[in-house]
């Protein structure tokens, strides 16, 4: 939305919200940082959350993904 985007959420999957934060907000954080975070959500988020429509992702989701992470040690 910064970039002149006009995103319409009810209209993209949590996986395309997720690269656009990443690409906005890459100047806010270091060279490391931003690996990192683009690791985990290729890594992490994608795969199990990815294609869920914005609009219909619930917290309980979200918290599920965190839980099973953290379970894992990854």
């Amino acid at each position: 939305m910064n970039q002149g985007k006009n995103f319409k959420y009810e209209n993209i999957t949590f996986g395309e919200w997720c690269k656009n934060w990443l690409e906005t907000y890459k100047k806010n954080v270091s060279d490391s940082t931003y690996i990192m975070y683009e690791n985990s959500i290729e890594r992490h988020i994608i795969p199990a959350l990815g294609s869920i429509p914005i609009s219909k992702l619930k917290p309980i989701q979200i918290q599920n993904e965190i839980n099973s992470i953290l379970a894992e040690g990854k």
